[in-house]
Order: structure tokens, then C-alpha cells, then sequence
């Protein structure tokens, strides 16, 4: 029977038989990786592959088309998930619009219902103190 130490590395995603089709062209994994911590990772391939796809699925952007992602470690919702996990973009969308629209879409894909959607959006600006730019 063995013990863990202080040093052995501790599991904080699994991620099994994760599969993400968008259409009949490209379909990802499946995929069965443990990431734990201390470990620093590299995903390479050629574009097109499903590097970003995998990210956008581990941070919770993307729902798996099948298989599961396991987080071992305490979050409340999915709010909470994005903001231990987060994945930055190599290239970032060109806004169309104000930035209130733009933050009002957002909300909206992360799942805020149209009566809330506009209090978590204040709740951002004044957090962020971007009160000034509000109407770009």
C-alpha cells in the first residue's frame, strides 16, 4: 500500500474519450489525457487539427459532442470553472458594434438569461472600471 507524498503531482483534469464534431469535415479525438499539476504541456499541429478546439473545450467554451471532462477541484458553476481556467486566443475577434453589445452577445453565449443579462453586464463594467469607454 503506498502513500502520496508532498511531491508526487496530483490530478487536476481527465479528460476521457472526449470527442467534438462540428460537421461532417472535421470531428476531434477521441481524446483521453490527465493533465496534473506542475506539469507543463504543449499541444503541436498543424492548423486546422483541433489544438484550439481541445482548449476551448478543457476551459468549458466548447461542450464535448461526447466523452467527459473531469475537473478535481472545487468550482461552483460554470462561471466559477472559467475563472480558474481560462484560454486566451492567438487572434481575437474584430468587435462589431458597441462594447455594451458586444458584452451583451457574451453574456448571452455564456448562458445569461435576457433578464440578468444586463445586471452581470454592469456588474463587468464596474468591476473593470471601463465605465468611460462604455459607449465604444
Amino acid at each position: 500500500m503506498s502513500t502520496k507524498t508532498e511531491n508526487e503531482h496530483q490530478t487536476i483534469i481527465t479528460v476521457d474519450n472526449v470527442k467534438k464534431v462540428y460537421n461532417s469535415n472535421f470531428a476531434l479525438g477521441p481524446i483521453y489525457l490527465e493533465i496534473k499539476t506542475g506539469e507543463i504541456i504543449g499541444l503541436v499541429g498543424e492548423n486546422g487539427n483541433g489544438k484550439t478546439t481541445l482548449l476551448r473545450s478543457l476551459c468549458g467554451e466548447l461542450v464535448p459532442t461526447s466523452g467527459f471532462i473531469k475537473y478535481h477541484f472545487d468550482y461552483e458553476d460554470l462561471y466559477d470553472l472559467k475563472t480558474k481556467l481560462v484560454y486566451i486566443p492567438q487572434r481575437t475577434e474584430t468587435w462589431r458594434g458597441s462594447m455594451y453589445e458586444n458584452l451583451e452577445f457574451t453574456a448571452s453565449c455564456y448562458g445569461y438569461l435576457p433578464e440578468e443579462n444586463n445586471l452581470v453586464i454592469d456588474l463587468i463594467i464596474t468591476r473593470f472600471r471601463i465605465a468611460k469607454i462604455q459607449k465604444i
